[in-house]
């Protein structure tokens, strides 16, 4: 395919910066100023910038970020696949009421007392699930499942009085009446039925959004508060990583090699922050505030491209400790494969936004992912220090072959990859 022929979005172009900041900030519908139903969004909006991460939210963050550590931790301890599939089966819940939340507060109208009490009351459900993290599939499973539970019923009724959805079964009823309960019930079971039944009760929450989804094309979101809230969210798993790697080698001795694993694991952290914030938040803000249903930006790219995001940085995370405590030996077990699958799995999660986005796979990225998996499945043939190398080679020329592209005003190629016409 030639360059003409190719989809053109140049991330950080002039011409790019100057559509972006001058689309159009949504204003408050007619209805919701009137006193009728809130739309999502509606609220704050006044601001000259549109609304903002408050405080409270940052706040909440601390405790997100206690339960993405618990979660890091049970990772690094996977003896099997089947350990390390459990441990992420436990985000889902974290994740899903992290982005309710999110959803609730984008153009919440309350006093900011109350505001603050009801985000406090998530994060104290949140905190009690994150302390059940170690025990989930033991002795604390029913805690953990009445913890979520609570955790959705403060979600659910806000929303429910804010009328955002105007309809009887939406995601936020369905994780409420569906999703929630099911954790309650796998608490209540043994193993191995907790873990299927937890199991289906993620495939609810994943598949709530799903419920008559061109009911939804009609909403409207606050659109510089939603992504600035889930990049702050890639800043708590990326913040993960360096208390990992760092942690690790303040447990052994500083060796050369040590040493050299560090800068090289931490270079690994800095190589998938560049590649979401310099690059791919400009792509990500613009399609918010100018796509024609915000929903499907909301539902593929914030709330199913991020939970992939998340994932690879924590999988990263947990295999890049290994390789720093070990740098000279290679790696065995499930944990040897876990830098290069994370790698692969946040640059597969940029190809799924941009496709979900700009309706085209970047090829720059899906090359790169491509080649971080390759280098997984040869992890256990290296060195520790090797495979990080390899990986910071696979980001580092990614991000210098893209930022020339940019500088020199080519495009960023896409390969076209129609979507579905629904919401």
């Amino acid at each position: 395919m030639s360059e003409s022929e190719s989809l053109e979005l140049t991330d950080e172009s002039e011409e790019f910066r100057a559509d972006a900041s001058a689309a159009p900030g949504l204003r408050e519908p007619a209805d919701a100023a009137a006193g009728g139903p809130e739309t999502a969004g509606s609220a704050q909006g006044e601001a000259e910038g549109g609304q903002r991460v408050s405080w409270a939210e940052c706040f909440f963050d601390l405790v997100v970020a206690l339960a993405v550590t618990d979660v890091s931790r049970q990772l690094q301890l996977a003896p099997d696949w089947g350990a390390l599939g459990r441990s992420l089966l436990l985000l889902i819940p974290f994740w899903w009421g992290w982005v309710g939340t999110a959803l609730l507060f984008n153009g919440l109208r309350m006093t900011p007392a109350r505001k603050h009490l009801l985000l406090l009351g998530i994060a104290l459900g949140a905190l009690l699930m994150s302390t059940c993290v170690a025990g989930a599939y033991g002795a604390r499973g029913v805690f953990f499942g009445l913890s979520y539970l609570c955790v959705r019923v403060l979600l659910g009724v806000p929303m429910r009085a804010r009328g955002v959805f105007g309809l009887r079964l939406d995601p936020f009823t369905v994780s409420l009446f569906i999703g929630a309960p099911l954790y309650v019930i796998g608490g209540l079971t043994p193993n191995p039925f907790r873990v299927w039944i937890w199991l289906l009760a993620a495939c609810v929450e994943i598949g709530s959004t799903a419920v008559r989804p061109r009911r939804f094309a009609h909403m409207r979101w606050e659109p510089a508060h939603l992504p600035e809230r889930f990049g702050l969210f890639v800043i708590i798993v990326l913040g993960e990583t360096i208390a990992t790697i760092g942690s690790q080698a303040a447990a052994h001795t500083m060796s050369p090699a040590v040493v050299i694993a560090l800068i090289l694991a931490f270079v690994l952290a800095a190589g998938l922050w560049w590649a979401y914030f310099p690059m791919a938040m400009p792509a990500i803000e613009f399609a918010m505030r100018t796509t024609v249903i915000q929903t499907r930006i909301v539902r593929d790219v914030f709330s199913y491209g991020h939970l992939l995001l998340a994932a690879g940085v924590l999988l990263t995370a947990a295999g890049s400790s290994v390789l720093v405590a070990e740098p000279t030996r290679h790696p065995h077990g499930v944990t040897a494969y876990l830098a290069g699958l994370g790698v692969a799995l946040y640059i597969l999660a940029f190809c799924h936004n941009r496709h979900k986005m700009f309706g085209g796979v970047g090829t720059l990225r899906a090359a790169a992912t491509v080649l971080a998996a390759a280098c997984a499945c040869t992890a256990p043939l290296l060195p520790g220090w090797a495979t990080l190398a390899v990986n910071d080679a696979i980001l580092l020329t990614l991000h210098l072959v893209e930022d020339w592209r940019v500088r020199t005003g080519r495009p960023l190629l896409l390969l076209p990859w129609p979507r579905h016409a629904s919401a």
